[in-house]
């Protein structure tokens, strides 16, 4: 499968050897040892042999043979009884062990086992959380050695390689059942491979092998004969199906070389380790079954017979071992105190039973068994009943003995006839303190919501000796209702507490019992959050018995929760007496240093807090505490010196902050805050190197600290590197704008870098220098010093015109920043000075197009546009520029009153105008124009009208009829519509002896108002007068017709009389 090629080979042994190697050696460190990494998720528990305090635990215990993997734990423990905690990785070397079969001069090594164990070595890592990007390494690296050696097609390489990954994430399973999907992988890679027709099968099993893989619990591996037969693997029919188209395959294999029989043989030695590598021997058979070797090596016995009989002799064994001993696994299995685990399963973590002094370290222990609770038997009912009669019980004893019993009851199912038994000799010889227990063994039991369950407890609950039968079951003793109040307020059941509590209260007692009754109290009120209370009963207590801890401790945990330190030499007093208790009960001490280190009083608490580590160094708690008091003392030592160092450094007393600032690097030299004060003096003493030198080391330990970086800044530039401080700035610029310190660093360096500049410029004209000082110039927005330094430098620049164009450049950025801060004149002279430079200056034409449009310069605006246009005949911006320009006119125009000369502006300007929304927007503007020019056209005729009409009334009162005439005809012609003007010049017509005439008017301005009485009375009045009776006659009639009541209606009847007289 690779070349011969010795050197290359022996590099890739050892660089596969290596990263296995390392990939267990980032095993993170456990408080409790266990083999979880080892085992890939197969929780396998082993706290209960203690190593440290007793070596031999492991081999004297008598379940070692009911662990599957107890070779493997033994040499695990072995690596760690001679090395210890820290060299643990040493045991994963056993897993390279193939490598030491497969090595020998004339012989390759085992690409495929390499690969195999850089695959899994990467699964351990991948699995962890927070090391991810290890999983993707190693992925790639998988990757890379199947495209080195396997496939040259990539597609295919990558499409198989994704199926692997996409079914360990959908397994979740153990690494090493995927040994046999990987090796079906190897043979459907191989190119070299003629057995093409069995691909397909190949692809089945690749991807329904996850059916194939064993059940999580592994115990069950050999459990052939037992209770729960159908978990047994022998019942499994695709297991019986896989083994026997491993033996088809095996019938089919002929020829292999020494490698792939050392990889064989290595493996069978695996499997006395763990169980599952097995089924990467299987696997991995697969493969070598129908691969063809050419160099026609035939397999040895020895290795055929290690390949195919050593399942076998494994699942043999496992039969052997089920049959010997199955009376005893189905008796352990009926003892399994399953209620317990399901309990444990659902306590929270934050329930006060763990809180317990005493009780917690049980429960934290019975926790770590839950998983083995079915192969370990740990309460033997017989056990207990020899210890039982074995004790003398004395009352000194219950303290002890009391929660000892608690657990073993607790967790006893009190169904079986024989733990009953057990009750019953309990009671008879145990007294008050078994109330406790069976408070305890209801909360447990009552789980299960059994009624037949608390019927037991109920009846079987043990009272004192002294009460009569009459009041067992309606009474409790002092005692037994304390210890029972006592088990609910650990428990957190408030109510119940409170009643009992309630029933103590109504009791006559004892000096003693009232210190007792008082306790629960406090307690209560203290759980309750009314912290007052509880203080006063704890004081009460205390007052009334004070060898008591137990109220020691409540009271200084109530003090530690008001928070409040009005009577802290009353706690003062307090914390003497606990230091008699400090062997025995330590979390007293350490109730009063956390009140003193809240009080302020650090040292005092870290006085404390020693005294308890002394007496008690495993007491974690304690050693976290004192870790946290000594840093903060440190940190508060730290921070004033630097305070005090800042001082001197604003009075200039440089070599005292210098001094102090070496003192605290000799406490801490993590602090960057440190470096970057030493390195503030150096620079303004002078010392430049120093300075940056600090700053460095600063910015090493907080890579984002603003200040050291711009100061760094400045030392290299003082230092003469003006170009890489301007590298450092130039970025921290553009991020952090706003900053002074950025903008005043900044400012130091460029004029460190003008006057070097101009130094150099001065001995000797370069055009770099000239470049680079125009850019700073450029970038301060300082264009007329740019100017300057080009103006200057003119006579000695060669390459002339290219400068003109960035001279050009400049006069106009100079230009815009005059016209901005409100100085037209000046900024449109330098905007013409650089169209003068370059009359090609595209961006300079534009601005001074639109500038001058603005104004209203339209001559102007037009050379700059028909420029633009010149410059740039494929841009828009010109032709629009223009068509702006007669739009501006338009506008003017249009406020001028001129409309008809705007309306052609406006169409000129769309002749011009790009089509777009804004022409279609100028379109509308157009219409309302005209729409408005006929509105003011027919306002103005109006008018017109209107005063015509005003005159010639005039001249009528005066007789003047001719002229009359002449302005009603003016008024007619602006306004056509208006009666009253035909109506006066009929009048006029009439006096002027124009009959028809008159007779046409009035004719017109009665059809334009058909009902006008008021005009027929004056015509009609009008002809009377002259003599015309018939044409008098007829609108005096149509008067009274239009209207009967009238004012004249009396006076026409009367003249229309007169007429027939």
């Amino acid at each position: 499968m690779i070349k011969d090629n010795k050197n290359s080979n022996t590099v890739i042994l050892f660089t596969l050897v290596f990263l296995t190697l390392a990939s267990f050696s980032f095993y993170p460190l456990q408080d409790s040892i266990t083999l979880e990494h080892l085992s890939s998720g197969r929780h396998i528990h082993t706290s209960p042999f203690n190593i440290e305090k007793d070596p031999s635990s492991f081999l004297l215990s008598t379940d070692r043979w009911q662990n599957p993997y107890w070779l493997s734990d033994f040499f695990f423990y072995a690596v760690f009884s001679l090395f210890g905690e820290k060299y643990l990785w040493i045991f994963s070397c056993i897993f390279c062990l193939p490598f030491f079969f497969c090595w020998e001069k004339k012989y390759h090594p085992s690409v495929c086992l390499g690969i195999l164990l850089l695959w899994i070595s990467g699964s351990y890592i991948g699995w962890k959380p927070g090391i991810f990007y290890f999983y993707i390494f190693f992925a790639l690296l998988f990757q890379y050695a199947i495209t080195q050696f396997f496939q040259k097609q990539h597609f295919s390489k990558i499409f198989f390689f994704i199926l692997l990954v996409i079914q360990t994430l959908w397994c979740q399973s153990h690494p090493t059942f995927f040994f046999g999907p990987l090796a079906c992988l190897f043979f459907l890679l191989d190119s070299q491979n003629k057995a093409r027709q069995h691909r397909g099968i190949f692809l089945l099993f690749f991807l329904i092998s996850p059916c194939f893989s064993p059940p999580f619990s592994w115990e069950n591996f050999y459990a052939f004969v037992s209770q729960k037969i159908d978990h047994s693997i022998l019942t499994w029919p695709f297991f019986w199906i896989v083994l026997a188209f491993c033996f088809y395959l095996y019938s089919k294999q002929e020829k292999k070389k020494f490698s792939d029989k050392a990889t064989l043989f290595s493996w069978a030695i695996f499997s006395c380790f763990d169980p599952s590598w097995s089924i990467a021997m299987i696997g991995f058979s697969l493969y070598l079954a129908l691969s063809r070797d050419e160099e026609k090596e035939k397999i040895p016995v020895l290795a055929w017979k290690t390949s195919v009989l050593f399942p076998i002799a494994v699942f043999v064994f496992s039969a052997l071992y089920s049959l010997i001993f199955p009376v005893w696994a189905s008796e352990k299995h009926a003892e399994k105190p399953w209620e317990a685990a399901k309990f444990l399963q659902q306590v929270p973590e934050n329930s006060p039973i763990f809180h317990d002094s005493v009780f917690a370290p049980y429960i934290l222990w019975l926790g770590r068994q839950k998983f083995f609770l079915d192969r370990r038997s740990f309460l033997y009912p017989e056990s207990l009943q020899k210890e039982v009669r074995t004790l003398a019980i004395q009352p000194q004893n219950f303290d002890s003995l009391e929660r000892r019993f608690a657990l073993c009851i607790a967790f006893l199912d009190i169904r079986q006839s024989k733990n009953l038994s057990l009750l019953q000799y309990l009671s008879s010889r145990m007294n008050w303190h078994l109330v406790y227990c069976d408070s305890i063994a209801a909360i447990f039991l009552r789980s299960e919501e059994n009624a037949s369950t608390t019927k037991l407890i109920e009846k079987y609950k043990i009272y004192d000796a002294e009460t009569s039968d009459t009041l067992r079951y309606s009474h409790l003793s002092f005692s037994s209702l304390f210890q029972r109040a006592r088990a609910y307020l650990a428990l957190n059941l408030l109510n119940k507490a409170q009643s009992d509590i309630q029933n103590l209260a109504q009791r006559r007692k004892t000096r003693q019992e009232e210190s007792l009754y008082h306790l629960l109290q406090g307690k209560l009120d203290l759980q309750k959050g009314m912290t007052d209370h509880a203080i006063v009963n704890l004081r009460e207590s205390w007052r009334k018995d004070q060898e008591n801890p137990e109220t020691l401790k409540a009271l200084l945990q109530a003090y530690l929760k008001k928070n409040s330190w009005e009577n802290i030499q009353d706690i003062k007093i307090l914390a003497q007496k606990a230091e008699q208790y400090l062997e025995e009960n330590p979390e007293i001490l350490l109730f009063y240093a956390q009140i003193l280190y809240l009080s302020q009083k650090v040292q005092e608490a870290r006085n404390a807090i020693q005294k308890i580590v002394q007496f008690h160094p495993e007491y974690a708690q304690a050693r976290a505490f004192l870790s946290r008091i000594e840093k903060e003392m440190q940190s508060q030592s730290i921070q004033g010196i630097i305070e005090q160092s800042k001082l001197w450094i604003q009075q200039k007393r440089y070599k005292e902050a210098l001094a102090l600032l070496e003192k605290a690097l000799q406490k801490e030299t993590r602090l960057s805050e440190i470096y970057s004060l030493a390195g503030e003096i150096h620079l303004l003493e002078g010392n430049y190197n120093t300075a940056a030198s600090c700053f460095k080391e600063s910015l090493r330990l907080s890579p984002g600290h603003l200040l050291s970086a711009t100061r760094l800044a400045v030392c290299i530039a003082q230092l003469g590197d003006w170009e890489s401080a301007l590298k450092i700035l130039l970025p921290l610029a553009k991020s952090y704008q706003d900053r002074y310190e950025v903008r005043e660093a900044l400012l130091v360096v460029d004029n460190i870098a003008i006057s070097s500049l101009k130094k150099a410029l001065e001995k000797q004209f370069q055009p770099a220098s000239l470049e680079s000082l125009v850019n700073i110039w450029e970038r301060r927005e300082e264009f007329q010093m740019a100017i300057h330094a080009i103006e200057n430098s003119k006579k000695q620049i060669s390459f002339w015109d290219s400068w003109k164009k960035r001279l050009s450049s400049l006069y106009f950025q100079e230009g815009k920043k005059q016209i901005q801060s409100e100085k037209p004149a000046q900024g449109l002279l330098l905007i013409q000075k650089s169209i003068d430079l370059d009359p090609d200056f595209f961006e300079c034409h534009l601005f001074a197009g639109t500038l001058e449009l603005k104004r209203k310069d339209w001559e102007k605006a037009r050379f700059h546009f028909e420029s633009l246009q010149r410059i740039a005949p494929l841009d828009e911006r010109g032709k629009q520029g223009l068509s702006l320009i007669e739009l501006g006119k338009a506008l003017n125009l249009q406020l001028s009153g001129e409309y008809e000369q705007a309306l052609q502006k406006f169409q000129t300007y769309l002749d011009k105008a790009p089509s777009g929304p804004e022409k279609e927007q100028i379109q509308v503007w157009i219409e309302n124009l005209c729409k408005k020019n006929e509105e003011l056209q027919w306002q103005t005729r109006q008018k017109k009208s209107q005063e015509c009409f005003e005159k010639a009334v005039l001249f009528m009162q005066e007789k003047k009829w001719e002229m009359a005439v002449s302005q009603f005809t003016l008024a007619i012609e602006n306004s056509p519509d208006l009666p009253e003007a035909y109506l006066n010049r009929g009048k006029c017509y009439l006096y002027l002896k124009q009959d028809n005439s008159a007779k046409e008017d009035f004719q017109q301005a009665f059809s334009l108002k058909h009902i006008w009485p008021q005009a027929h009375f004056s015509v009609g009045y009008l002809y009377s007068h002259l003599g015309n009776y018939s044409l008098a006659k007829i609108h005096l009639e149509q008067y009274l017709q239009q209207d009967p009541q009238g004012q004249h209606a009396e006076d026409v009847k009367m003249l229309l009389k007169s007429f027939e007289d």
